[in-house]
Formats: C-alpha cells, structure tokens, sequence
C-alpha cells in the first residue's frame, strides 16, 4: 500500500513539489504519509496571499468563516 500524499494549498490551489517522509514514531515501519516540502518561493507566495486575504476573513462573521472551512 503506498503512502498517502498531502500536498500544499497555496492560493486556493494545491500545490506539487517535493515531500517528505512522515512516519509513525510509536512504529517506525508506518509511514503516515507523504507531505509537501515548502520552497522558500511557496512561503513567501502563501503569506502574501494570506496578506491579502485577511480583509475580506476579518470583515466575515465567524459562522460564514466556519461554513467554507
């Protein structure tokens, strides 16, 4: 069975790149799954869309923020 991937949401898009190994540590023979490993590009590109964002979350009431997550 291969691993699960979970990948990076950047800008309401998900993201492919490079991952990294997660494994379990109370079984090391576990591997919980595959994650997206950042670039420095894909931090600096998450930050200015959450920059942005933030206005229009700030301005939602909280049930309307709880309905899109």
């Amino acid at each position: 069975m291969s691993a699960e991937v979970f990948r990076n949401y950047i800008n309401g898009e998900w993201v492919d790149g490079d991952t990294f190994e997660n494994r379990n540590p109370a079984n090391t023979n576990e591997v919980v799954g595959l994650f997206g490993k950042a670039t420095t590009a894909d931090v600096a590109k998450a930050a200015e869309s959450a920059q942005a964002a933030f206005a229009g979350w700030a301005n939602m009431v909280a049930p309307a923020r709880g309905a899109l997550l």
